[in-house]
């Protein structure tokens, strides 16, 4: 699957340079290519069992090594009507996959790279657009969902910061769609990923940059003060 992983980081440049249309398109090709293989080689190996490496051999990468200065807000589609302004922002950086050459990386693992970077093209798209449609939003949460149940269900290996960055995007797109109280909600189950990586001290690790993203949006999980003071 090395050339499917090379294709990946290929895509995921069309991403950084802005033109999402061409990044929807090539990854809905690459992921039906992706699942033809694997359906192939499922077939051919259907008797064998590969025990995993007890060290993966790659690993899934931002595509750019720091986070922009300014991480991608946007309003939500009835922030005039309700008054609510979208305030959980996004990590616009695409995931890739490194390794030495010859490294075989797991279909898992490239499907659910390809669908993470497929949900954020949308989402993106969806934020730069000057009459946005709301179908891009959906679609996007939908892809950050299936993206998760790959984690959950093919026993992906992710750092706690990818997990924590796919939350927190399914989180902007919800406020974006539903409110502030579907965003929070949301961004609620990325807190225990931030505080696990505070408590092991994995958090002093990560780019300065992400640590100030990570410490803006902790806020955005507390009470509103005058439900505060109602409580």
């Amino acid at each position: 699957m090395t050339s499917q992983r090379d294709s990946l980081i290929s895509i995921a440049s069309h991403i950084v340079r802005g033109d999402y249309d061409r990044t929807i398109a090539l990854l809905t090709e690459y992921l039906t290519t992706l699942r033809a293989e694997v359906v192939k080689r499922m077939g051919e190996e259907s008797t064998m069992k590969v025990a995993p490496s007890l060290e993966d051999p790659f690993e899934v990468r931002f595509a750019i090594s720091s986070m922009t200065a300014s991480p991608v807000t946007f309003d939500s589609p009835n922030s005039q009507k309700e008054g609510c302004q979208g305030r959980i922002p996004i990590f616009g950086q695409p995931l890739v996959v490194r390794c030495d050459l010859g490294v075989t990386v797991p279909p898992e693992t490239l499907s659910f790279v390809a669908m993470y970077n497929l949900a954020l093209a949308y989402q993106l798209k969806y934020s730069h657009e000057e009459i946005r449609d709301i179908s891009n939003l959906r679609k996007a949460a939908d892809l950050y969902k299936c993206s998760q149940e790959v984690v959950l269900n093919q026993s992906v290996e992710l750092s706690a910061i990818h997990l924590f960055t796919l939350l927190t995007n399914l989180a902007s797109a919800q406020e974006a769609m539903w409110g502030k109280e579907e965003g929070r909600l949301c961004l609620g189950h990325a807190l225990p990923i931030y505080m696990l990586m505070v408590h092991s001290g994995d958090e002093k690790e990560l780019p300065q940059a992400i640590r100030r993203f990570l410490r803006s949006v902790l806020p955005l999980l507390l009470p509103d003060p005058e439900i505060a003071s109602a409580a």
